[in-house]
């Protein structure tokens, strides 16, 4: 991979296998999120598996939980969907 670039990898997993799909090249966007609180206008979320915020040790966080049987559980910045 050439340097000075940034890549990303969609991983997922299915039935104890983990897949990583072929790398796209994209322009890095600066974005931060404390996830103080849960901020739509960001991220693309769904209810039934992500909380926000979640406290993991003193550190809010999503909280992600899927069955790990599908892709129900993804969720995406909104300029990605």
């Amino acid at each position: 991979m050439t340097a000075g670039q940034t890549w990303r990898f969609a991983q997922s997993s299915f039935s104890g296998t983990a897949y990583l799909d072929d790398y796209q090249e994209y322009t890095v966007a600066t974005q931060s999120d404390s996830f103080d609180t849960k901020n739509d206008s960001l991220w693309t979320y769904n209810p039934t598996y992500q909380t926000v915020p979640y406290n993991d040790s003193g550190t809010n966080v999503v909280r992600n939980v899927g069955t790990g049987t599908n892709s129900n559980a993804a969720f995406s910045r909104t300029g990605y969907n």
